[in-house]
C-alpha cells in the first residue's frame, strides 16, 4: 500500500508528483492513461495512502516536497496536516507576489480528521525556480 496518495486535478499534473524524491506514493488522475504504474484513474474516494496530498491546477512542487512533509508528520504523530511556503508564479515563471504561508488543499493531510498542523519553513510548492 502506498504511504502517500497524490490527487491531481488534471492528468498532466501527475509529472510533478512522479518527480518526487519520496517514492512510496500513488498518483490519482481524473482520466486518461499513463505509463507509470504508480498512476491510476481515481479521485479522493479512491486514495489508499495513509497521507493524502493534492496538486491543484497549475501547481508544481519541488522534488523534495513530499519527503520533507512526510518527515515532519513522522516526527510528530499528533500532527494532522502540514503545509509549506508557496509562491504564485506568472506564465513566464517569475513570482507574482511575496511568498505566503497558508493551509491549502495541496497540503499533506492524514486521513483522519483533525486541526493540529505545522509548516515546513521553506518554499516547496513551485519548481523549477525561475530562469533569467
Amino acid at each position: 500500500m502506498p504511504r502517500v496518495s497524490v490527487i491531481c486535478d488534471r492528468t498532466e499534473f501527475a509529472e510533478t508528483a512522479l518527480r518526487q524524491s519520496f517514492s512510496n506514493l500513488e498518483v490519482l488522475v481524473p482520466a486518461g492513461t499513463h505509463f507509470d504504474p504508480r498512476v491510476r484513474v481515481g479521485g479522493p474516494e479512491d486514495a489508499r495512502g495513509e497521507l493524502v496530498a493534492r496538486i491543484r491546477d497549475g501547481d508544481t512542487w519541488a522534488p523534495w516536497k513530499l519527503e520533507r512533509q512526510v518527515a515532519l508528520l513522522d516526527a510528530d504523530p499528533e500532527l494532522d496536516f502540514c503545509y509549506t511556503w508557496s509562491r504564485a508564479l506568472g506564465a513566464d515563471g517569475w513570482p507574482l507576489e511575496e511568498r505566503t504561508r497558508e493551509a491549502r488543499p495541496d497540503s499533506v493531510l492524514r486521513r483522519r480528521a483533525g486541526e493540529k498542523g505545522a509548516a515546513v519553513e521553506e518554499e516547496l510548492n513551485y519548481w523549477p525556480p525561475p530562469v533569467a
